[in-house]
């Protein structure tokens, strides 16, 4: 891992995600929280469970495709409980990217 960046769950602001994204929860809520889903374009993408409060890209599941317009929301354990969205994107990686363990805000 090369990098750490912190990001919000409670913005409008489209963060940059890898293709086999990896992040942990901080902050307030970050217990919340025990599931996620992906989805572009009202398709889902993946469904996964949080472990605790991290989360990373099932080795078994295909990467996620270099676009725009990705949403991630974290489902929380408790019905009916407010979830927590995030859009983000991918871009197609380089030789140069380093992977990088995200810290998603939950406040």
């Amino acid at each position: 891992m090369a990098g750490v960046m912190l990001r919000s769950a409670f913005t409008n602001v489209m963060v940059k995600f890898s293709e086999r994204p990896a992040f942990v929860l901080v902050g307030k809520r970050a217990d919340d929280f025990s599931s996620l889903r992906v989805t572009q374009e009202d398709k889902t993408v993946i469904e996964a469970p949080l472990e605790g409060r991290h989360f990373r890209w099932p080795k078994d599941a295909p990467p996620i495709a270099a676009a725009s317009g990705y949403e991630m929301v974290l489902n929380p354990k408790v019905p009916g409980a407010a979830p927590a969205k995030l859009r983000f994107f991918v871009e197609k990686p380089t030789e140069a990217s380093v992977e990088e363990m995200i810290l998603i805000n939950a406040e």
